[in-house]
């Protein structure tokens, strides 16, 4: 019975035993790792929503300068339009 005591005592008064249970050790650093996860998957969405809003604007610029080339299109072929009914006169 003494010896379980002393056994007792000694982790009690260990130094390097700071008093708290391995799973609650354990609780903590899974706790660390998943806010450390959920960091890295805000900057992820982040970093997705940036190249998004890139990429349409890009859609953008094209889609305008496709719309300038077809008025001017539109224009040329007005034009020959006109000569061609000029000529035939």
């Amino acid at each position: 019975m003494t010896k379980n005591y002393d056994q007792m005592n000694q982790l009690k008064n260990n130094p390097n035993d700071d008093g708290i249970a391995f799973s609650l050790k354990l609780a903590l650093l899974g706790g660390v790792l998943t806010t450390i996860g959920d960091a890295i998957a805000t900057i992820a969405a982040r970093v997705a929503i940036d190249e998004t809003l890139a990429e349409s604007a890009d859609q953008n610029v094209q889609s305008s300068l496709q719309d300038k080339r077809l008025r001017s299109m539109e224009q040329q072929i007005q034009q020959l339009q006109k000569k061609l009914d000029e000529l035939s006169k």
